[in-house]
């Protein structure tokens, strides 16, 4: 991530992907060309101890992702699963 920070056209927000005012401001403010979608409850084992959490993280925020997308001329979208999981 310090990497990262090094490009002036790098930003890095901290939030819940469940607020989707929070996507919607971001995207509208910075027009990206690509939008890479990395967050996610990782683990079996945390959505049986954590089912509404993991609801909310996965689904509800990987909805909130598709809905806030598609109001952008974004030409490229990377959408990554690091957990099974997820799906």
């Amino acid at each position: 991530l310090n990497k990262l920070k090094e490009y002036s056209n790098f930003h890095d927000y901290k939030g819940q992907i469940e607020n989707i005012k929070l996507l919607e401001n971001i995207f509208s403010e910075h027009k990206p060309n690509v939008v890479i979608h990395l967050a996610a409850q990782a683990g079996v084992r945390y959505s049986l101890v954590n089912p509404k959490k993991y609801y909310e993280t996965n689904l509800k925020g990987f909805n909130n992702f598709a809905t806030a997308v598609p109001k952008l001329p974004v030409p490229r979208i990377i959408i990554f699963f690091p957990s099974i999981g997820v799906l």
